[in-house]
């Protein structure tokens, strides 16, 4: 659960990574790798770091909680 000292700011942020990611995997798995658009390719090299700032969320939220 979302502690309020989280604030909505960074909760949406999260949600918003989450649905990025989501959104772009799903966008993936549909074509192959040669058959990719050169904004897919793009979006499937910034997937890593989206992934980063997502887990970077998830530690800030579990410090948070935790104080």
């Amino acid at each position: 659960m979302w502690s309020l000292h989280f604030g909505p700011t960074l909760f949406n942020l999260y949600v918003c990574s989450i649905l990025q990611i989501r959104l772009t995997e799903a966008q993936l798995q549909k074509t192959t790798q040669e058959d990719m658009k050169p904004e897919q390719l793009e979006k499937l090299t910034k997937l890593e770091g989206w992934h980063k700032e997502l887990q970077l969320l998830e530690d800030k939220k579990a410090e948070m909680a935790a104080s």
